[in-house]
């Protein structure tokens, strides 16, 4: 019990400050060394473990390097055209079904900041919900008061005028859904669904 109170004591500061799962800490690499894209719009990320185990009349400080996989980082139409093997974002919206339903599965669960609308913040924090078939010109959303609005109209009457209205877009609460565009992913999201095997190949070179 001593044991487990001292290793979760030594683990807290790290984990305030970085990424981390159990008892392994990913530091925010800071050069190219530290990480590597394995495909899917995944890195992997250079962490460490430790721990303290008892020995015959002391205390051993164990440590060792491990690796987790992360999103890559960026707008989300950057993300989901690494994630398709598309070399334009405007190909997203041309998407066969396999591709597109694929897509959708990879971004639910995504942790996500978008603009919050009438908030006290300029960005707020979400999780993907779903993707749509439709594309922000097309889908329709509900307003407060009722309406029933294109995506891209009510974010064009709110000062956001959409560069790609021909993309997907994403449901971040209940009723709100978000063009791709205005909706990033933050460095250190942790990927926490299963590799692909080309995925898991690249990560034992």
């Amino acid at each position: 019990m001593c044991i487990t109170a001292l290793n979760v004591m030594i683990r807290h500061q790290p984990s305030l400050m970085y990424a981390n799962k159990n008892a392994s800490i990913f530091p925010r690499p800071t050069s190219a060394e530290q990480k590597m894209y394995i495909g899917g719009a995944i890195e992997l990320w250079r962490g460490f473990f430790s721990s303290l185990r008892p020995a015959p009349g002391k205390l051993i400080m164990n440590f060792d390097t491990t690796a987790g996989a992360f999103i890559i980082p960026g707008d989300l139409p950057q993300v989901a055209a690494a994630f398709t093997n598309v070399r334009d974002v405007g190909q997203l919206a041309r998407l066969a079904d396999r591709p597109r339903i694929e897509l959708g599965r990879f971004l639910k669960g995504i942790p996500v900041e978008a603009p919050l609308i009438g908030g006290s913040s300029p960005r707020s924090k979400f999780k993907i919900k779903e993707m749509s078939r439709e594309t922000a010109a097309q889908k329709q959303m509900t307003t407060d008061d009722g309406r029933k609005v294109a995506v891209a109209q009510y974010f064009a009457s709110n000062g956001m005028r959409l560069q790609n209205p021909n993309l997907p877009c994403v449901r971040l609460t209940k009723r709100a859904w978000y063009p791709l565009e205005l909706v990033t992913v933050q460095s250190g999201d942790r990927f926490t669904k299963k590799l692909s095997p080309d995925q898991i190949s690249e990560t034992l070179k």
